[in-house]
């Protein structure tokens, strides 16, 4: 796709599903195992429940993750944009049914930063979840991270949870053992390059401090085992999962990364230098 047919797509997906988690991610589990993930990297950079500090989220969708961070760190000042209109719209609606008031929404493009219409203009926190591969080249990918680099402060951080396109071709290597056939990408998305995108990083100044494979368990179970025994079918609802997001949180709290690297997610954190 190109990016005003990808733009297209997001626009039909906010129209549809509204302020709903569906919105943004099929998987309400995996959207958990996301949240958890990224609360466990931003204490795992320094930063405390108490602290103060300020947040952006570009392309944060219907405003999910920041409701989170909100709730995680009630003395955050957080901030996401969106270049769908209709997704900030619902990010707002869904913000006036919460006691939370630290948050700001605008519409904006990850590709015009300057032209965003935010009130603070550097950040001590950047984090992006699936949105980079939203982007429909390497370049622009990388283009942008660059870019986020400039909006932060010194030793800032910048914390990326995307689809890396390895882990999606591990995954099928595994369906292949078991005479499932391969998977496909969604359209609108191509699937991050790690070696690009962590080159770009430090080329601009950003050292990679953490990674998280915090979705292995679960899509290792929803995208391979599941299937397997379910005629080929990619169960989002099935009763297993519910298990697994209430089990890895508490794994991870203590051994991060401890399923390995099946999952099709993974979060990556970088430190301006």
């Amino acid at each position: 796709m190109d990016l005003k047919q990808i733009e297209e797509h997001w626009k039909t997906w906010a129209a549809t599903f509204g302020s709903e988690i569906r919105a943004t991610e099929k998987s309400k589990t995996r959207k958990a195992l996301e949240i958890d993930a990224l609360v466990r990297a931003i204490h795992k950079v320094g930063f405390k429940s108490t602290d103060t500090f300020s947040v952006l989220e570009p392309g944060c969708g219907t405003g999910y993750n920041c409701l989170a961070i909100a709730e995680a760190f009630p003395n955050a000042q957080i901030f996401g944009f969106d270049y769908i209109l209709e997704m900030i719209e619902n990010a707002r609606l869904l913000q006036s049914k919460t006691k939370f008031r630290n948050i700001h929404y605008a519409q904006g493009n990850l590709l015009d930063l300057s032209a965003v219409d935010l009130p603070v203009k550097t950040f001590d926190l950047i984090f992006t979840n699936r949105c980079l591969i939203n982007l429909n080249t390497i370049e622009l990918q990388s283009e942008a991270l660059i870019n986020l680099k400039k909006f932060l402060k010194p030793h800032g951080i910048i914390i990326l949870a995307e689809n890396p396109q390895h882990k999606f071709n591990t995954q099928n290597e595994l369906r292949d053992l078991l005479n499932l056939p391969p998977r496909e990408p969604p359209e609108f998305n191509v699937l991050l390059n790690e070696e690009a995108i962590i080159g770009a990083a430090e080329k601009a100044g950003m050292k990679l401090v953490h990674q998280d494979d915090f979705s292995a368990l679960h899509d290792l179970l929803l995208y391979v085992l599941l299937p397997k025994i379910n005629g080929g079918k990619i169960d989002y609802e099935h009763p297993i999962l519910e298990a697994v997001m209430e089990f890895c949180p508490k794994v991870y709290a203590n051994q991060p990364n401890a399923f390995g690297s099946f999952g099709q997610n993974k979060l990556y954190t970088f430190k301006k230098s």
